[in-house]
């Protein structure tokens, strides 16, 4: 992939950059991807990010009884997350578990299960942000690697159309 970058000079041009996944520092759990390099950072929003991307895209790993706890206890801090992560553009929350687990009420909290979807569907309505119910740890991890990948696939598809386009501009003009 490449990106276009200015340095400090104020010297302009597209450099090739590869696929790194960033991991919050703060990450008590964190997932292994054996096929990419990974870099342990202190991130604003998300767990999980992408080197040269960190403002576009954020992935909130969360168990259940985290998610349970984020949802009472944590909700303020979570809600400027979800806000935070909204101005993204993507951002979502990796459960791992599944909405059976929630219904049969499998997580210590005294919170509701009808509260905590309630909550979830609010919360994916107003800051725009899907919640992925993985159904484990490592169904989590695997599709938390796979949202990394599609948005950099993505991401490289748009580059590779601005360069073409500037190249074309630019035979013509030259």
């Amino acid at each position: 992939m490449w990106i276009f970058v200015i340095n400090r000079s104020g010297r302009q041009g597209w450099r090739s950059v590869e696929l790194i996944i960033l991991q919050d520092s703060r990450e008590q759990r964190p997932y292994v991807f054996p096929d990419y390099p990974v870099i342990r950072t202190g991130l604003m929003t998300g767990d999980y990010s992408l080197l040269n991307f960190e403002g576009n895209i954020g992935i909130e790993r969360k168990s259940l009884d985290d998610l349970v706890g984020s949802l009472s206890g944590g909700r303020k801090r979570f809600e400027a997350e979800l806000e935070r992560g909204s101005r993204m553009d993507y951002f979502s929350i990796v459960v791992e578990s599944d909405m059976r687990s929630i219904l049969q009420g499998k997580y210590r909290s005294r919170m509701s299960p009808a509260a905590v979807l309630g909550s979830l569907e609010a919360y994916s309505v107003r800051y725009k942000v899907p919640v992925w119910f993985a159904g484990d740890r490592a169904q989590g991890q695997a599709l938390t690697q796979r949202l990394l990948v599609k948005f950099y696939k993505e991401m490289e598809k748009v580059i590779e159309e601005i360069v073409a386009r500037e190249d074309s501009e630019q035979r013509l003009n030259g």
